[in-house]
């Protein structure tokens, strides 16, 4: 989500936006007049929080440093205003009700609108609290938020931007989720009980064009019928495959038999059954599920259930994996 907000960012009717955000946050950053005639300004608008600097690597802080000077604007268009500070060569854009305050508002306030969604979800997904199953269901959201944002276009982007952050979208979703390496994000949803039965896992990737296909019929000739991408089956056949490819890796990995002393051919076996119980909601993985936010202490439970054991024991060692890469990806982001 980090580089689609800089996707977004690069698109060219978004620069001037970009360029009066960054000089007006260098300048107030840099003059210690300035900035502290800003704070009693900020006082008198009774805006509680100043400017926010803009990270080099961390592009979703665009979206924070924008909404801090979109917070600011009252207090800077008074010292604007007033003559009290003079800010080199963006001072028209917040000067009082001129031609150029209100362009600069309107292009703020429509990179806000598509930059928010991505750039709150990577704040969201820092939390210690954060899991994988959380990366493919933010991402839905991101996606979800800009559907919104087209439809409605309360920012009234012009069509041919819309898009172009559409088909940015779909590139960073499928990269992270249809194309990545493997199908860990998507599994790790599906493997909250609470999600097994979601609709979205019919169609994975909610901004994704839903392809028509033509076929003849016999009666009455051509006949136009929508097909969506990815059908409840498919998907359970990714999550199926990967599971099983972590099984294999178990297994050749280790000398002995890895998961309660069974030999590979029955663990695969008994996990294709899991995989269809659960998928079922059939017995054992019928049991009421209300904590989402300890899924692991679920599956641990199964850990010694003769018909849930592989599955959960995959289940497991999937939670664990995906700690520690999001253990890796925080600390690298905070110190960026």
């Amino acid at each position: 989500m980090n580089l689609l907000v800089k996707d977004i960012c690069t698109i060219p009717f978004f620069q001037p936006a970009i360029k009066t955000t960054r000089r007006v946050i260098k300048f107030f950053k840099k003059s210690t007049h300035a900035n502290s005639h800003l704070r009693s300004a900020r006082k008198t608008f009774k805006v509680t929080r100043g400017l926010v600097s803009i990270g080099k690597t961390r592009f979703g802080t665009m979206y924070f440093s924008g909404a801090s000077v979109q917070r600011c604007l009252p207090a800077i268009r008074d010292l604007c205003g007033n003559g009290t500070v003079t800010i080199p060569d963006v001072n028209e854009s917040f000067m009082p009700d001129t031609a150029e305050t209100l362009s600069f508002q309107l292009l703020l306030s429509q990179l806000l609108a598509v930059i928010g969604p991505p750039a709150k979800a990577i704040k969201c997904m820092e939390s210690s609290f954060a899991n994988a199953a959380d990366v493919y269901e933010f991402w839905l959201a991101v996606q979800a938020a800009f559907e919104e944002v087209s439809k409605k276009n309360t920012v009234k982007l012009p069509v041919a931007v819309l898009e172009k952050i559409r088909r940015l979208c779909n590139y960073r979703f499928n990269q992270t989720i249809n194309e990545a390496p493997s199908d860990i994000f998507v599994t790790a949803f599906f493997l909250v009980p609470a999600n097994r039965n979601a609709d979205i896992l019919k169609h994975i990737n909610p901004l994704s064009i839903v392809p028509i296909t033509i076929h003849r019929d016999t009666i009455s000739g051509l006949v136009a019928s929508t097909s969506v991408n990815a059908n409840t089956n498919q998907t359970l056949l990714r999550i199926g495959k990967f599971l099983v490819s972590q099984l294999r890796f178990e297994y050749e990995s280790k000398d002995d038999s890895p998961i309660h002393g069974l030999d590979a051919g029955l663990a695969l076996a008994k996990l294709n059954e899991q995989i269809v119980a659960y998928a079922k909601g059939a017995w054992p993985f019928n049991r009421t599920f209300t904590d989402k936010a300890n899924v692991v202490k679920y599956w641990r439970d199964f850990l010694d259930h003769d018909n849930a054991d592989v599955l959960a024991v995959l289940c497991n060692l999937v939670s664990d994996w995906c700690l520690s890469c999001l253990l890796t990806t925080r600390i690298r982001s905070t110190s960026q």
